[in-house]
């Protein structure tokens, strides 16, 4: 009998032992899996019909249309000289951990870090990316509140959206894979993430992405023309998003947007004089209005050029 029950009880300690060992290795398991996809987003790997990061392969792929956003914080290097790296670094970070949030709010994630922003895609539609957009805006403004306590200088961002098809894939070697999105929809979205700067704007998307709105009226826009970006044959219709902007200054820009609306009107009938009259009433209500000051320069600079019958205002930029 002490021999069975010594046996038994070896037995059961056996069997607790295996449980706890498969438990640990469960756990494992499962944290390895929470790590992998901070790295690779969930939504990523869902993407090519997968559960889990190990369950991808080599050259698996998959086409959609989705929104894809480049944020981007403004005069970074003026700002990071400032600073030691690793103050560097804290900064970064603080921005990052304040807008990932937001994207993942909108149904949204984050596609890859790019230093002094990132590049965001959103799958579903349009309308969750410009949401997105305003609300980081809104978190940016508590921030540099914050920060000016801490008697530090303000950021200032921009974004840049673009809607279209997207290949997302795994791509590499065997020996080194990467999740990877290959297509001209990226390429354009940060070319106009980049021309908001040029445009004096905070939000700046395309007309692929207006289309691709479920409910455009719950924003305000300013149309800004064509423009023919370097190395592109078509040109983008161009459109600003005001909800973005510090609440006094979208105020100005609703209040005078049918004035805007006139000027635009007047420089596409090659009326510039009046344009430029128009835009320099806009700018005189506010002098921040970036954009209005960029089209009564550009009224002003072709009142007297000859154009040809085949002028249709598009502006061609020749930096990336």
């Amino acid at each position: 009998i002490a021999v069975q029950s010594a046996a038994a009880i070896e037995s059961a300690f056996l069997y607790q032992k295996g449980l706890q060992e498969a438990k640990e290795r469960e756990e494992a398991i499962r944290k390895i899996h929470d790590v992998s996809t901070k790295f690779v987003p969930y939504e990523f790997i869902n993407s090519l019909g997968k559960k889990v990061l190990t369950e991808v392969s080599l050259g698996d792929q998959v086409a959609r249309n989705v929104t894809v956003l480049f944020a981007d914080i403004r005069d970074f290097t003026t700002l990071s000289e400032t600073m030691a790296p690793e103050e560097n670094f804290m900064f970064i970070n603080g921005f990052n951990a304040r807008m990932g949030p937001i994207v993942r709010k909108h149904h949204g994630f984050i596609n890859q870090y790019l230093g002094d922003g990132f590049m965001a895609i959103f799958p579903e539609n349009a309308q969750d990316a410009l949401r997105a957009s305003v609300d980081m805006f809104r978190s940016l403004e508590v921030y540099n509140k914050e920060r000016k306590i801490r008697q530090r200088e303000p950021i200032s961002m921009g974004v840049g959206m673009q809607n279209g098809e997207l290949i997302m894939g795994i791509t590499g070697d065997v020996q080194r894979m990467d999740a990877a999105t290959i297509s001209d929809t990226v390429n354009t979205a940060a070319r106009v993430e980049g021309l908001s700067k040029h445009y004096g704007t905070y939000i700046l998307l395309t007309q692929d992405c207006i289309d691709k709105l479920l409910d455009p009226e719950e924003f305000d826009f300013r149309y800004l023309g064509p423009v023919q970006v370097k190395g592109k044959m078509q040109t983008l219709e161009l459109f600003e998003c005001i909800n973005g902007d510090p609440k006094s200054l979208y105020q100005h820009k609703l209040n005078t947007l049918p004035q805007f609306r006139k000027g635009m009107d007047q420089y596409f009938e090659k009326e510039f004089a009046m344009a430029a009259l128009t835009f320099q009433s806009i700018l005189k209500q506010d002098i921040r209005d970036r954009t209005a000051k960029l089209f009564l320069n550009r009224s002003a600079n072709l009142i007297t050029k000859e154009l040809d019958d085949g002028w249709k205002g598009v502006e061609s930029m020749r930096l990336k």
